[in-house]
């Protein structure tokens, strides 16, 4: 096989992998998208936008082809938490935050939504309450070899 013969099966075997995935880079981008969409109208107190912007994201999230980050995830729940809190619900906003932080426990409090230092210290005592959670065992064999598992 000459090396013009091999260069142009790399570049048609790159076409393939990028053709693959394109449409999990797209959704993953919407999902990005909706979440930027989201903390913007939080920014402007237009919980309106912010609430349609989360909804969209949840939709975006549902429809992936691939598992999402958990950060990414957990910016749902949070965005939601905090659209709550504004509106004046901090008994649902704290649910909404405990649901984010059980996702991702590194999420941190955006100030540029709200700086509320009660709302911010409330936030963190539910990190420590998630955190001190006791562990469930799964039930999982430690030696999974290359297997990944989803729960």
């Amino acid at each position: 096989m000459s090396t013009q013969s091999i260069s142009k099966t790399m570049r048609r075997f790159g076409w393939c992998v990028g053709l693959a995935v394109w449409p999990a880079l797209v959704q993953a981008g919407a999902l990005t998208d909706e979440l930027s969409s989201a903390q913007k109208a939080l920014v402007a107190k237009d919980l309106s936008a912010a609430v349609d912007a989360v909804d969209a994201a949840e939709r975006a999230a549902a429809s992936q082809s691939t598992v999402a980050r958990a950060t990414i995830i957990g910016r749902v729940h949070y965005y939601r938490g905090m659209a709550i809190y504004i509106d004046g619900d901090q008994d649902s906003a704290m649910d909404s935050w405990r649901t984010a932080l059980l996702i991702g426990n590194t999420l941190q409090w955006d100030e540029s939504i709200a700086k509320d230092d009660q709302a911010q210290d409330l936030f963190e005592a539910l990190r420590k309450e998630v955190r001190d959670r006791p562990e469930e065992d799964a039930g999982v064999p430690p030696m999974l070899g290359l297997a990944k598992l989803y729960v």
